[in-house]
């Protein structure tokens, strides 16, 4: 069910002013060349605002860090630069304890 629910918000047209986008991509699943190069540019810039600060790498997360990381009032990479960790560390943590 939730694959075809992803599969679903997937599909359809790509409104033209989306196009070569970083949107075109993660809401439409556009993936002509401009649309890649948008979505390669956002993932490099919030690697880049992240992996300098990243001292915690593979470090065991404690309490608080998981506290800070899921507090929604903080944007992934406000909380991996808070944290010390990378933007997909704490997104991935954010997945592991989402809401059912």
């Amino acid at each position: 069910m939730a694959r075809a629910r992803w599969l679903g918000r997937l599909q359809g047209k790509v409104p033209e002013h989306l196009h070569g986008t970083y949107t075109a991509v993660s809401r439409y699943g556009c993936l002509c060349p401009r649309c890649r190069d948008a979505a390669e540019a956002e993932r490099e810039r919030r690697q880049e605002a992240t992996r300098h600060k990243a001292v915690n790498y593979k470090a065991p997360w404690t309490d608080c860090d998981i506290e800070i990381a899921l507090d929604r009032n903080l944007t992934v990479i406000e909380a991996a630069q808070r944290l010390g960790r990378t933007h997909s560390s704490v997104r991935a943590l954010r997945y592991k304890y989402r809401e059912a």
